[in-house]
């Protein structure tokens, strides 16, 4: 029975295959799978061009399920900055990663300060961060997958911020605000 159908379906084609019929009207061809007309020419259609398979021999589900895994990383770290590393007057810090071998399809790196995630997790290795507070800081990377689960972390990196002004690290006070003058209340303002 199941031989039956296979040869069935494979005629099909060959028996629903009606004729190709062509129509010229004003200088326009039309062309139709029914005649329109009583001077509609039939059209021979040249056979499918096709070609036989070729057997690959038989399918083994453990090495499909072994081709369609990733190469394994074999480096993900924070190669700048360094370990460390004091940084002054920078107002925008750079940090550059490595990945061994080079970024699969699919994986993305999300980058960390002080814990927090910066930015939404991006195929970029070098990530900038804009105007960091003066202090000891934590950089730390993940390797994420399509499904954003985590393949791989750097190490943490500290590194030390340090500006020459405390006024070009902290916000400069409205124009109201007067130096050294005392409020009622004894307090400096």
């Amino acid at each position: 029975m199941k031989y039956f159908l296979i040869g069935l379906l494979w005629l099909l084609p060959i028996i629903t295959m009606g004729g190709v019929y062509s129509n010229e009207e004003n200088g326009h061809v039309t062309y139709s799978d029914t005649p329109l007309t009583n001077n509609d020419a039939e059209i021979e259609v040249p056979a499918t061009n096709t070609s036989p398979s070729i057997e690959t021999g038989q399918s083994n589900p453990a090495s499909e399920k072994k081709q369609s895994e990733k190469t394994p990383y074999t480096d993900f770290s924070i190669t700048h900055p360094t370990n460390e590393a004091t940084i002054q007057n920078q107002p925008v810090i750079t940090a550059t990663v490595k990945v061994e071998p080079k970024l699969q399809e699919g994986d993305t790196i999300q980058i960390y300060l002080d814990g927090n995630p910066i930015g939404p997790p991006s195929q970029n290795t070098t990530f900038s961060f804009n105007h960091i507070d003066r202090g000891q800081h934590q950089i730390y990377a993940v390797l994420l997958n399509n499904e954003k689960t985590v393949i791989k972390k750097t190490e943490n990196i500290t590194i030390y911020v340090h500006y020459g002004k405390v006024s070009s690290a902290i916000p400069k006070p409205p124009d109201s605000f007067i130096q050294g003058q005392v409020n009622p209340g004894g307090d400096l303002s």
